[in-house]
């Protein structure tokens, strides 16, 4: 997988992040880039003592970020549960229900958050996800700060995409297109390329 991990620790009695050492809030809001994909490692914890957050079998996940808190508005970054895929996050400190921790991919180069931030050096989203038991309505496990960093450079952004690769001379030209004796290759400022007599 092309993505780049985050572990983010959260105590959900509190709904913060935590420091994975002590359980105290954490001083830093998780920060990604615009153009990401982010594989988040999610640990947790019903309190501040660290007690792993069980989950239930069975559950679905939706994850979004977003900065509208208007009600039924499309989020700018979604992750719906096909996401949230245990075998991203594989060995004996991997995805575990029973012990709170499950990942997913989230994918931050959407042309909404590219026009949501326009040409902002930064933008603050609020990040939720929401569990589904089946056959019940969906419960917010947590809504957290995120901060997003906007990208100078992009794939495709590049000035000399545009730039001709190699030159030819207007005689080497007129030479490969066979211009009739007695005319003449003629190159406009625009690039136009005429044959015209000679006088």
């Amino acid at each position: 997988m092309n993505a780049r991990i985050v572990d983010v620790y959260i105590n959900l009695s509190a709904g913060v992040e935590v420091s994975p050492d002590t359980g105290r809030p954490a001083q830093l809001i998780t920060r990604v880039k615009r153009t990401e994909r982010i594989l988040f490692r999610w640990h947790l914890y019903a309190d501040a003592a660290l007690t792993p957050y069980a989950l239930p079998a069975g559950l679905t996940f939706e994850f979004g970020a977003d900065d509208n808190f208007t009600a039924g508005h499309a989020d700018l970054v979604t992750s719906l549960n096909a996401r949230f895929n245990s075998a991203d996050w594989s060995g004996t400190d991997g995805w575990d229900l029973s012990a709170g921790r499950i990942c997913c991919l989230a994918v931050f180069g959407t042309p909404e958050l590219a026009t949501a931030m326009g040409a902002a050096a930064e933008k603050k989203l609020y990040m939720a996800i929401y569990a589904t038991p089946a056959g019940e309505e969906p419960f917010l496990l947590f809504s957290l700060p995120l901060m997003v960093d906007g990208v100078t450079v992009e794939p495709g952004g590049s000035a000399q995409a545009n730039e001709v690769d190699s030159y030819i001379t207007v005689t080497a030209l007129a030479a490969m297109l066979k211009v009739p004796a007695g005319k003449r290759l003629v190159v406009s400022d625009s690039g136009e390329i005429t044959v015209e007599a000679i006088s």
